[in-house]
């Protein structure tokens, strides 16, 4: 298990997806990873876009998530809040939802699309992620990532 290995602390993970935009992943507790993508066209996945309002990637920060209040495009999307309340690069109103965009892979105009979205979301409703921690690139590891979030 990705976040109860030995030498980290038990539960370090509890609650808390690691999202590297780069490598296109989101590290799940349970140490399993999910493809999912943010940005559009030539800025997908490359978190030099982040400061670009409705077409780079979601900015790195640490996210709390919530159910959206209604269906976005007809799918059950979670809310990405910031856990500081500062809006990065003054950029708002992110989701983490399912391949919605035509054309590449997918793609968004700031959101965290998944792959595997009903995986994500199964694992939202039953308690095991409530936070998401997005950073431009994974540089150590997801546990370390993770249990840095959880006291955020």
């Amino acid at each position: 298990n990705l976040f109860n290995s030995p030498g980290s602390r038990s539960g370090a993970g509890n609650g808390v997806a690691v999202y590297d935009i780069s490598a296109g992943t989101v590290y799940m507790p349970d140490g399993s990873k999910l493809e999912a993508h943010s940005g559009i066209g030539a800025m997908t996945d490359q978190p030099r876009y982040a400061n670009q309002k409705n077409r780079g990637p979601t900015p790195p920060n640490t996210y709390n998530l919530s159910l959206r209040e209604s269906r976005f495009h007809g799918v059950e999307a979670l809310r990405l809040t910031p856990v500081d309340g500062r809006n990065k690069y003054n950029r708002d109103g992110f989701l983490a939802h399912t391949y919605l965009l035509r054309g590449r892979y997918g793609q968004s105009s700031g959101c965290v699309a998944f792959k595997d979205y009903a995986r994500f979301l199964a694992a939202y409703k039953k308690g095991k992620i409530k936070r998401l921690v997005v950073v431009p690139r994974l540089n150590g590891s997801a546990t370390q990532v993770a249990s840095a979030a959880r006291g955020v």
